[in-house]
């Protein structure tokens, strides 16, 4: 989740550098922002038990993949 809000931070900073403070595309890119934001906010506990249960599912498969390494060393 701050992976895809830097990505939008960039995008904005992107903007302003190439298209100016002022343009239509900065404006856009500034609403995009300010939308990412307000759905993270809005999601925010929905979000953070899908991360936990990503890095819970992340961790047994890292675990899966060692014992099946293991074992084709020990065949």
């Amino acid at each position: 989740r701050y992976e895809f809000l830097a990505d939008i931070e960039l995008i904005l900073s992107n903007s302003v550098l190439y298209n100016g403070p002022g343009s239509q595309v900065t404006e856009k890119a500034e609403k995009l922002l300010e939308e990412a934001k307000l759905a993270l906010e809005k999601y925010d506990d929905h979000l953070t038990q899908l991360e936990k249960t990503i890095s819970q599912v992340r961790a047994r498969a890292m675990e899966q993949a060692d014992v099946d390494s293991f074992s084709t060393w020990t065949q």
